[in-house]
């Protein structure tokens, strides 16, 4: 088994800037007498508590070659190759004034120790004059000159991964200001090297502390018609993600894409390898800090999701495998997922991602929905011809419910019409709707499309979403907003598409409830139509972000 090893590294750079000597003060430098203020760029690097030897999860045999993930040399740091540009865009020339390398020796401590710093001697300083630059590229070598720790450059790709999104800010770093007398630090992070990761630019020195990487593995199988299993090929992406947004999928944000080795042996048996996924640890416990996306091939050889969700470093580690892949001798941090008809057998961890789950009701049906994984219904009474007041009616046109409701000759069908009536209620919901059973800390979306109907139009409806967990008799106020206010684009029958964010507190069923918070008889009437619940975040493309947990 080949263990790989990964550390991010935080660096420092210590810009040491000092008034250099006069024409009078030093007529006897090498260089001649300089009038121009100078500035001496030296380097301190710290190699705190480096755990060579870090129980990390193992990645899997497959993963070899130009899609490996990076593994951790064991030889010591020796030499420090900078690199700089100035202003105007031109490298800072070596000591023997060529666009090249500047090279800095790194000085071991006591036998046995960790620390490591560069030689300041007089020789090994970096004189610049006071000015801007710019941090291009650094790594550290060994004593044959092989890198053995390196900085990400903005887009450029490590291995299968986007590894300029591991680290909070990737090279180039600009506005490197040196001034006389002036010391000055900078913070840059370092990954491990990787012989296929291209060089191309120069290097520079570091001050390096441990942080740990999380893995994730993964693998599945395809159940046929008959049940019978195969190992299965699929592609698993996996981005930055932000408690209770919408997921950024773009190539700016991904962190890791790669698809599982997969091949036939010589007997004609199908195999599958895991897919070992190397991610940041972020360290926040139980918050959903990456959003993934595992992907199997249809007939027109498309990949199509299959798994999506949010999860966090928590869900990572405590993943455990009642059945160890072979070849393996842990089932811990691995997923486990069946597709196709597998019958009643489950996903390792169905709460780590969940398959597609989006349904909607239109109001076509001339009804509310009560089905295992979804319900919906309302508070109110159904429309009374004698009492209008403090009702509600699905129907085409909202002057049926009452008679000055604004109508549209070219309205798109059912919708479900409501008639605020506060008076004599407390609080009561306009509309409720339930989830399927989900997992604590599952998120889910919700649009619906609303609109006022009062003629003329002083209604100011305003509305509180609530949503809780089944056995929570408080829950969370999520927003509340008034529908006039509303982002409306340019819908002719003034319909507000608006989009929800909501974030399982526990496992179970969840509520959400479209309250009435308005205590007034005047107003609060209006038409919902088209409500979607589902957990992929691609049904809030296309709104407008005001318009995503509205709150005004």
């Amino acid at each position: 088994m080949k263990n790989f090893k990964i550390y991010l590294a935080y660096v420092a750079l210590l810009a040491m800037v000092m008034t250099s000597c006069s024409k009078e003060d030093n007529p006897d430098s090498p260089d001649g007498p300089a009038g121009d203020e100078m500035a001496t760029l030296g380097f301190t690097a710290l190699l705190e508590d480096f755990d060579r030897a870090m129980a990390t999860k193992q990645a899997n045999p497959g993963n070899e070659g130009e899609d490996a993930i990076p593994a951790c040399s064991d030889e010591q740091p020796a030499m420090v190759r900078v690199a700089l540009q100035d202003s105007d865009g031109n490298w800072v020339l070596d000591r023997d004034g060529e666009e090249d390398f500047i090279e800095i020796p790194v000085v071991p401590g006591e036998e046995g120790d960790t620390n490591w710093i560069t030689d300041e001697g007089s020789n090994d300083e970096l004189e610049l004059l006071a000015g801007t630059y710019s941090l291009e590229y650094f790594d550290v070598v060994d004593s044959d000159g092989n890198p053995i720790y390196i900085a990400p450059r903005e887009n450029d790709d490590y291995g299968p991964a986007e590894y300029q999104n591991f680290v909070s800010d990737a090279l180039p770093i600009e506005n490197i200001v040196l001034q006389n007398g002036v010391k000055k630090y900078i913070d840059v992070e370092v990954l491990c090297y990787d012989e296929h990761y291209v060089q191309e630019y120069g290097y520079l020195f570091f001050d390096f502390t441990e942080v740990d990487i999380v893995y994730l593995c993964l693998f599945g199988n395809y159940c046929d018609e008959d049940g019978r299993h195969t190992p299965a090929e699929f592609q698993f992406s996996v981005w930055n993600y932000t408690e209770n947004t919408i997921p950024d999928t773009s190539d700016d944000n991904l962190l890791y894409r790669d698809v599982n080795e997969t091949g036939v042996y010589e007997n004609g048996d199908a195999y599958a390898r895991p897919l070992c996924v190397a991610l940041p640890a972020r360290g926040e416990e139980d918050e959903n800090v990456y959003y993934g996306e595992l992907s199997m091939q249809n007939e027109e050889g498309e990949w199509e999701v299959i798994r999506l969700g949010a999860f966090s470093q928590d869900d990572v580690e405590t993943l455990d495998l009642s059945e160890v892949p072979e070849g393996y001798d842990s089932g811990s941090n691995y997923y486990h997922f069946r597709e196709g008809e597998c019958g009643n057998q489950d996903d390792s961890d169905p709460c780590l991602f969940s398959e597609y789950v989006t349904v909607e009701n239109d109001f076509e049906s001339g009804d509310f929905i009560n089905s295992i994984s979804f319900e919906d219904d309302t508070d109110y009474d159904i429309f009374d011809p004698n009492n209008p007041y403090g009702s509600y009616l699905i129907t085409e046109t909202p002057s049926d419910l009452y008679g000055p409701f604004t109508s549209h000759a070219d309205d798109d069908g059912m919708m479900l019409v409501l008639d605020g009536s506060p008076e004599g209620y407390a609080d009561r919901a306009y509309y409720t709707v339930r989830t399927p059973e989900l997992c604590a800390g599952a998120t889910y979306f919700v649009t619906m499309r609303l609109r006022d109907l009062s003629q003329p139009d002083v209604n100011n409806a305003r509305l509180s979403i609530n949503y809780q967990s089944e056995d929570d008799p408080n829950g969370v106020v999520l927003t509340q907003f008034t529908i006039t206010d509303l982002d409306g684009g340019s819908d002719p029958q003034g319909w507000k598409e608006v989009g929800f964010i909501m974030e399982a507190k526990a496992d179970g069923q969840m509520i959400m409830r479209v309250r009435d918070v308005e205590d007034a008889n005047s107003g609060n009437d209006f038409a919902m139509d088209d409500i979607t619940l589902s957990n992929d975040p691609a049904i809030l493309g296309g709104l407008s972000a005001d318009n995503i947990n509205p709150a005004n």
